[in-house]
């Protein structure tokens, strides 16, 4: 059985600084999705994610465990990538893509998820100070409340996200917590 988790939010919320602390501080594997967008500034092929043309991504679609169109580009996740201790960083649609593929027998994965909630202003903030464009931030907040519509029903834990330092340490040490009562079988 393969362990992972899976940290859902929306553009800017956080989750990504969210998962690179989990992996830096508690030793945990990052699923690198494969991308069609091109990479943002600092962005590294292979370490954030794995940068590919439109062809190349169609070439592997079968090879993906979820695959989902977000903000006209796809984003997929490896079968080979997902790996015990893992954390994938998904939106709604690619979570349901995992648990169905787990209810199938597809993906043997034990799959805990937690939603990252943080304020739409601090969201655009950190969309704007990433180099999004004005027009982009709009656009994503606004494409963020249809997507995100019904996330709630999905989650098994949701977390409050000011991204302060202290909170965002704070979620890490939960979100690590929980996860190993969540592998050991512990369910209070």
């Amino acid at each position: 059985m393969i362990n992972i988790i899976a940290l859902i939010g929306k553009s800017g919320s956080g989750k990504s600084e969210i998962e690179k602390e989990l992996v830096k501080q508690f030793g945990y594997k990052k699923v690198i999705s494969y991308t069609t967008r091109p990479a943002r500034k600092g962005e590294r092929d292979g370490v954030d994610y794995w940068f590919q043309w439109d062809y190349q991504f169609e070439h592997s679609r079968s090879n993906f465990a979820e695959v989902v169109e977000y903000n006209g580009y796809y984003y997929g996740a490896h079968y080979n990538d997902i790996k015990d201790n893992s954390i994938i960083v998904a939106v709604p649609e690619g979570l349901r893509q995992l648990k169905q593929k787990e209810k199938e027998g597809l993906l043997s994965t034990k799959l805990l998820s937690f939603y990252i909630d943080s304020p739409d202003d601090r969201r655009a903030w950190n969309m704007l100070y990433r180099g999004d464009s004005e027009e982009n931030v709009k656009n994503r907040l606004e494409k963020d409340k249809e997507v995100f519509k019904d996330v709630f029903k999905e989650i098994d834990l949701v977390f409050p996200n000011d991204q302060t330092l202290e909170q965002m340490q704070k979620n890490i040490d939960i979100i690590h917590t929980l996860y190993k009562r969540h592998i050991a079988g512990v369910t209070d």
